[in-house]
């Protein structure tokens, strides 16, 4: 941490990544070791500058899983003010959050944990009361991060009921990878004519290098080349539909950041209903709202690109040696099937017959 000087540091947490329900004293040494670590990494240490110094840049990963006492619990360690030699040990603070510059949520360790409680869904009401836990005690002032969430529908949510300040690009980058090009933007306005879709929409309204590669008077990629890219296991596909989607994904943040100042929260909150209208949501995408499969673009671009990898790529020799390995096994199979209604069938009429069964010299069967 100290020579790479990074911009954030996230401070180990024992966040429960096993199959859930976590008894209280999973939940309690969850909560007890994320608190001693965080102590540990706020320590003063020789920075590069030779100068003792708590580091100033480290998030903390709000612990508790999907219980709301225990979030309260963990949060309110972090402003209790430390005596004896756990005071000694992160001087001149007072207190662990006095060391904090934000907060963290990731979504994957609590859908898991949400798995094993039988009465609580996972739905934005439940992260809405459980974030709320983490955050009720704690200051106002820091940043709220929030890692891995689904989409720009749950990006939204957090914002208004929760105020999330930041977010990662770990669900655009997941959609270039199956081969999947976001179409979205915020506010949802369309400005082309009633004749017009958004594939003819100009390419200047997208300056990644896939819509407007090097300037704009060159045509963009189109569909058809980002689908050859993809079949034939070109890295460009990944690199230009990843640039397109953290471009997709800077352009919606920049909305969002341009709408907030603007006429209190009535004009933000329309704006995320109208969002909400345009654009139809992903199902859950392990099926937990009931929700319709075909309606998943993830999962579909999932299967698509499964389908893809077996054609070709990695493993493809493994794969046609395993192929051929079970065709000869079948053959052998067959073949001893057929000698074996040979020999019953030389067996029957005497030596003359017998000597119709030949065999070749691997063991095969040759009918002369």
């Amino acid at each position: 941490m100290i020579p790479c000087n990074p911009d954030i540091v996230f401070s180990l947490s024992d966040l429960p990544l096993t199959p859930p329900p976590y008894s209280q004293k999973r939940l309690t040494k969850s909560i007890e070791r994320s608190a001693l670590w965080l102590a540990d990494i706020l320590r003063p240490s020789e920075s590069i500058s030779d100068t003792r110094s708590n580091p100033s840049n480290v998030f903390v990963q709000m612990a508790g899983s999907a219980s709301a006492p225990a979030r309260s619990a963990f949060a309110d360690s972090l402003v209790e003010i430390l005596h004896g030699q756990e005071a000694i040990g992160i001087q001149p603070l007072k207190c662990l959050d006095e060391g904090v510059a934000g907060y963290v949520f990731d979504m994957v360790p609590l859908r898991l944990a949400l798995k094993g409680v039988g009465d609580i869904s996972p739905d934005s009401l439940t992260f809405k009361s459980l974030f709320q836990a983490s955050l009720s005690a704690l200051p106002q002032n820091k940043p709220r991060l929030v890692t891995s969430v689904r989409g720009p529908h749950e990006t939204l949510r957090l914002i208004r009921d929760v105020g999330i300040d930041l977010f990662d690009t770990h669900w655009a980058q997941q959609a270039a990878n199956f081969g999947v090009a976001l179409d979205f933007s915020f506010p949802a306005r369309d400005f082309t004519s009633i004749m017009e879709t958004r594939d003819t929409i100009p390419p200047t309204s997208c300056l990644c290098a896939a819509c407007s590669p090097y300037s704009t008077p060159n045509p963009p990629y189109t569909k058809a080349f980002l689908h050859h890219l993809l079949h034939t296991h070109e890295m460009s596909a990944h690199s230009l539909l990843a640039m397109h989607n953290i471009t997709v994904m800077d352009a919606f943040f920049a909305g969002i950041r341009d709408l907030i100042p603007q006429n209190g929260t009535s004009l933000f909150q329309a704006e995320i209903q109208r969002f909400f209208e345009t654009y139809t949501e992903d199902t859950d995408t392990d099926n937990t709202t009931g929700g319709d499969e075909s309606s998943n673009v993830f999962k579909a671009g999932e299967k698509a690109w499964a389908e893809v990898e077996l054609l070709r790529g990695k493993g493809r020799l493994t794969r046609e040696s395993e192929k051929a390995k079970a065709e000869s096994a079948a053959a052998a199979a067959a073949n001893q099937v057929l000698k074996k209604e040979m020999e019953e069938k030389g067996a029957e009429g005497g030596s003359e017959a017998a000597l119709t069964v030949q065999l070749a010299p691997d063991g095969d069967i040759v009918v002369g």
